[in-house]
This record gives C-alpha cells, sequence and structure tokens, in this order.
C-alpha cells in the first residue's frame, strides 16, 4: 500500500489531468510499440501512455461524477489500476485507449457507489469545442445544454457523451453499450432530436430543466 501512494504520488505531480496535453496522437504503428512494452514492464512506455490518455481518463470519469478534484484522483487511481494490469493486456481488437476507459469507468461507477447517499450522477456538458454544442457560445446557452442533457434517456446521454466528447466511433460505443452500431446511430439520432428541442422549449419558459426522462 505504501509503495502504491508513492507511485499515486508520482502520477498526480507529473500529469495534471484536467489539462489537454499538447502531443501529437500515436500513430496505430507507435501505439502497437509502445503498449508493447509497457505489457513487458516498460515503465517508459507506460508513462508516455499516461501522457496521452490521462486527459480522456479525467474527462470520462468527470463527465460521471461532475467533481474536479475527485475526477483528478481517480484518473491518477486509475492509471495505477492499469499499471498493475497492463500485463495481462491483450489487444482483441480493443484499443488501449478503450481498456484504459473501462478500468476508468469501473472507478467512478466504484465511487458513485460509495456516495451514493450524497452523489447524484452528474450528466454532464457537451465540450464546446465538438459540433453539436458549437452554437453554445454563452454560459446561458451551456446552462441550457446541461439542463436539457439531464432530461434525456441514459443510453442517449451516454452515446451523445461518448461520441462527441470522448470522440469514439459507432462501433467502440456498441461494444461498450452492449449494442449494434445501428442501434447506437438510432439512439444518437433520436438523442440530438430531443436535445435541440429541449434546449429551444427551456430557452423559451417552456420546461423547467428539472423533468426527467424515465
Amino acid at each position: 500500500m505504501e509503495n502504491d501512494r508513492g507511485n499515486r504520488g508520482e502520477l498526480n505531480q507529473s500529469f495534471t489531468f484536467s489539462r489537454k496535453p499538447n502531443l501529437e496522437p500515436l500513430t496505430p504503428e507507435q501505439e502497437k510499440r509502445i503498449v508493447f512494452g509497457a505489457t513487458q514492464g516498460n515503465a517508459e512506455d507506460f508513462g508516455r501512455l499516461a501522457e496521452h490518455y490521462g486527459h480522456d481518463i479525467y474527462k470520462h470519469i468527470y463527465y460521471m461524477i461532475g467533481n474536479h478534484h475527485d475526477a483528478e484522483d481517480l484518473a491518477g487511481q486509475t492509471l495505477l489500476n492499469a499499471m498493475r494490469a497492463i500485463e495481462r493486456y491483450e489487444h482483441r481488437g480493443v484499443p488501449i485507449k478503450s481498456w484504459f476507459l473501462r478500468i476508468a469507468h469501473n472507478a467512478g461507477i466504484s465511487h458513485i457507489r460509495a456516495k451514493r447517499d450524497n452523489t447524484q450522477i452528474h450528466n454532464g456538458i457537451l465540450d464546446t469545442k465538438t459540433d453539436v454544442s458549437a452554437s453554445a457560445e454563452t454560459n446561458e446557452e451551456l446552462s441550457f445544454m446541461e439542463r436539457a442533457m439531464s432530461m434525456l434517456s441514459g443510453d442517449q446521454r451516454r452515446v451523445i457523451h461518448d461520441r462527441f466528447v470522448l470522440d469514439h466511433d459507432y462501433e467502440t460505443v456498441a461494444e461498450n453499450l452492449g449494442r449494434t452500431p445501428g442501434a447506437i446511430r438510432v439512439l444518437q439520432h433520436r438523442g440530438l432530436k430531443s436535445l435541440k428541442r429541449k434546449m429551444a422549449m427551456i430557452e423559451q419558459g417552456e420546461l423547467s430543466g428539472t423533468e426527467q426522462v424515465a
């Protein structure tokens, strides 16, 4: 446990997970080589993976729990858990980023369950750099979007989040949700249509933004 705490401290000192690193994306060949090195116990290679995907891990957890400091801590814990398990990683068609995010998702779920009495799942605000939220140019409009997102069904929120915040393709989202790519396309279409309609209704005062979809 003492070593774990030491490693976690090093990770949190080395990475500020909430800040997106200014790094060139890894090519498939580079990632394959680095992943192989990490699975063989090369700490430098694992550190490069952490640099490239630490922000994605943080962002995934943040959109689950809505707390910056807890998301930073859980991102560090996720990387420690991944460091312990990386030697058992096998590609099997699942990119290393998706593997990291599955560990992050489990960490977020465990956190939510531990604080279920006084914590609600944060429904998330879409990244303002994405096409979906490009029109949200003011804080008021972002507030409309957040409130409208909270009124979508759970599957619709997850699909929109994974597609436009995490930039996952249909196949990856389908695998994570246990659905077909076609079903994900339908959920995305309906979710975006509903999101746009609810934002307009909230802006016009026809909805309070507190209604929930079962």
